[in-house]
């Protein structure tokens, strides 16, 4: 059973992407699929408006050019056990902050029915088997990390593009934006049309990672078991970008009200983020329950967080979905952690 979708949206985009990417060069023109993007594995489908890549373009990093990123600010002060205090920040390689996690427990997944029960809140036609991949809610430790205030931004993305260690993104359009990548009215803006290899190439070169799901549920939820990342509180324009609300992406910092736990930035809503695990629907009820790593291979890779064209329904702390990893598309973008 799926989710629906908002198929109002699709006559508009197509008229925009097609006066848009004609004028475009790449390297090697990815195949675009005008239709809504199905970001889910699953039998959900949510409403968006989404054009998506499935080939990466040729690139080959330029050996003559040389990033210099800033240097990372000192390792703030010890907390009485010998790690960083909650709310301590240092500034990667790249310039981005970095929040960071403490090692211990959290409750990680949910239960299929307590979901439901929030959904039906918000509308009638809810399923169950719209939440059974996040099932069973389950006590997981994790090891202490570093995590992204905020998404990766078309500024910190651009600075890799330029110093030849990142491709292009696939399209330099947004939904509402001609011109959205290498803007400078933009700059703050998350990048999109990212593949999981473009995030994955930039998180090496900022000297980081790609958080793995667990990290990133933690990061975005803290120890509580909390729905949201901000709480319990029903989802509202007050806490993130979701619902075509701002008809497009909005700067990275624009929902104060919205930040997790660890103080991380739209964690729900604005992008969906490429994390580092393989995809698989019932991982949950054989992963680990220490630092799980997510299944050794597979065919999809985890995204995490929701995005500006999804609604109520989709928004949960807990949901995760599953992308073939050359995917690009308007509504999926990253962030990156590293070790402690």
């Amino acid at each position: 059973m799926k989710k629906p979708s908002a198929g109002f949206l699709y006559l508009p985009f197509v008229l925009l992407f097609l006066l848009t990417a004609c004028g475009l060069k790449q390297t090697a023109a990815p195949a675009v699929n005008n239709a809504p993007a199905q970001l889910q594995p699953t039998a959900k489908a949510a409403a968006t408006a989404v054009a998506t890549s499935t080939l990466a373009p040729t690139f080959e990093p330029a050996a003559t050019q040389t990033a210099i990123p800033p240097t990372r600010t000192p390792a703030p002060p010890l907390a009485f056990n010998g790690e960083p205090a909650i709310g301590s920040t240092v500034t990667g390689n790249d310039g981005a902050t970095l929040l960071f996690v403490p090692q211990g427990d959290f409750i990680m997944g949910a239960d299929a029915h307590k979901l439901f029960e929030a959904c039906a809140k918000f509308r009638s036609d809810c399923r169950l088997e719209w939440f059974t991949n996040v099932e069973p809610e389950r006590t997981v430790t994790l090891d202490a990390f570093w995590i992204d205030e905020t998404e990766a931004t078309n500024k910190m993305y651009k600075a890799c593009v330029d110093a030849g260690k990142c491709a292009p993104p696939f399209q330099i359009n947004s939904y509402t934006r001609e011109n959205y990548f290498g803007n400078p009215k933009f700059d703050d803006y998350p990048v999109i049309y990212v593949s999981w290899d473009q995030a994955d190439a930039y998180c090496a070169y900022a000297e980081r990672r790609l958080p793995t799901e667990a990290e990133w549920e933690k990061a975005a939820r803290g120890a509580d078991g909390r729905l949201y990342t901000w709480g319990n509180n029903p989802p509202s324009k007050k806490f993130l970008n979701y619902g075509l609300i701002a008809g497009d992406t909005t700067p990275v910092k624009k929902y104060p009200d919205g930040v997790s736990f660890y103080g991380a930035y739209d964690m729900a809503g604005n992008a969906w983020e490429w994390v580092a695990d393989w995809y698989e629907e019932n991982y949950y009820k054989s992963a680990p329950s220490a630092n799980p790593m997510g299944p050794a291979f597979g065919t999809d890779k985890v995204s995490r967080g929701s995005a500006w064209t999804y609604y109520d329904f989709d928004v949960f702390v807990t949901d995760r979905y599953g992308n073939a990893p050359k995917t690009a598309n308007n509504v999926l973008g990253f962030r990156c952690a590293r070790s402690r």
